[in-house]
């Protein structure tokens, strides 16, 4: 699990880039209403984030995914949301989560009632749009078929070296194909994580798969030498 530091002012909030970044987060204080919308790794199981403070009460919550494949059914996916709140007056939540492309939200409920929402779909995710009266601590469920998605390759150089490895440039989901592109220096090899929870990703165009770790599949690929320093690469992997 994932456990982000406890926060209680608006002003320690504003000095941590990854809370505006990755939570998205607001505090309307005035209209009494928080904004969330969460951007998380795909490959994150859990998050605890806690003492969200607006005025004198205090939210949090407590995320997990619970991953649930039938016989011959889709793998489907719950995304579940449980929030804390102190005592006093309800809070006016604004909920707006991004999730990988191709995810198809079927259902959002709150305490076991239907809850209505909005999809925005782009090439490169996909948003919901909901919104509640936060009166006590509550469990927000979220059924998806999943997505798909690239993971960030995350490179480690030494000190005063240049990251020279495996950079992703974009992806984009286009019918039943998923494409990242991708660049790297000529006459080497990079690794490239795909996270996708719905069906076995293990053949793709301009790349090898070497394996597989639960829902993320590793795949190696190859930068041929060049007249330019860096190539640049399209991976196609068949989606659904």
């Amino acid at each position: 699990a994932k456990t982000l530091f406890p926060y209680t002012t608006l002003s320690d909030l504003r000095h941590l880039p990854v809370i505006e970044g990755m939570l998205g987060l607001e505090i309307n204080s005035r209209e009494n209403k928080v904004t969330l919308t969460p951007r998380l790794p795909e490959q994150w199981d859990s998050l605890n984030v806690q003492n969200i403070r607006i005025d004198s009460r205090f939210i949090g919550f407590h995320f997990s995914r619970e991953t649930k494949t039938g016989a011959g059914q889709a793998t489907n996916v719950n995304l579940i949301y449980e929030f804390s709140k102190s005592p006093g007056k309800p809070v006016k939540m604004d909920f707006m989560p991004s999730y990988a492309p191709g995810t198809l939200v079927k259902k959002i409920s709150l305490d076991g009632q239907p809850v209505a929402f909005t999809t925005f779909k782009t090439t490169q995710s996909l948003t919901i749009y909901a919104t509640f009266d936060l009166r006590s601590p509550s469990r927000l469920l979220v059924e998806t078929e999943p997505g798909i998605s690239a993971l960030p390759v995350v490179s480690d150089p030494r000190p005063g070296e240049r990251a020279e490895g495996l950079r992703i440039l974009s992806t984009r989901l286009a019918g039943n194909h998923y494409m990242v592109e991708v660049e790297g220096k000529g006459g080497t090899s990079g690794m490239l994580e795909i996270c996708s929870p719905g069906q076995p990703v293990t053949e793709a165009g301009n790349a090898r798969f070497t394996d597989q770790s639960g829902t993320i599949f590793r795949f190696d690929v190859d930068f041929e030498q060049s007249e330019k320093k860096y190539t640049i690469k399209t991976i196609t992997f068949s989606f659904r």
